[in-house]
């Protein structure tokens, strides 16, 4: 190695053999290289049509679980989105507009998808899906 002395050839050497033996410098995961971020199963339900509005999930057996927009939704390619926590087979969506009367009512049977925050092969993994709804 020009330029370096022997002195710092040593560490170069082992710094390399200490990263390789602990998975560095492989793709993927293992404990070494996971990070610790957490995920949770969600349906995020876009609505379409309105501005002001109250979106209602509500699972058999559950108390809804109720949204105002645009005060608790963000606005994503044209609709205003929000997000529910759970990941279940079926629900009730129901959308009321600004005068409260229900304007829009269904039951939805979401299509997820696994994500992985922390890599492929790394824990922990969720369940997310998107519902689109057009009044």
């Amino acid at each position: 190695m020009r330029g370096v002395g022997s002195r710092h050839r040593g560490w170069f050497a082992a710094s390399f053999a200490l990263l390789a033996a602990a998975g560095g410098t492989s793709a993927g995961c293992d404990s070494l290289n996971c990070t610790d971020a957490t995920c949770i199963d969600v349906v995020a339900v876009a609505v379409v049509g309105l501005d002001s509005f109250v979106v209602s999930l509500e699972v058999a057996g559950q108390p809804p679980q109720t949204r105002e927009c645009p005060l608790s939704c963000a606005r994503f390619d044209g609709a205003w989105t929000s997000v529910f926590e759970g990941s279940p087979r079926s629900a009730a969506l129901r959308v009321f507009g600004p005068d409260g009367q229900e304007v829009y009512q269904t039951t939805v049977r979401p299509d997820y998808h696994d994500t992985h925050p922390n890599g492929p092969t790394c824990p922990p993994t969720c369940r997310q899906a998107n519902v689109r709804v057009e009044i």
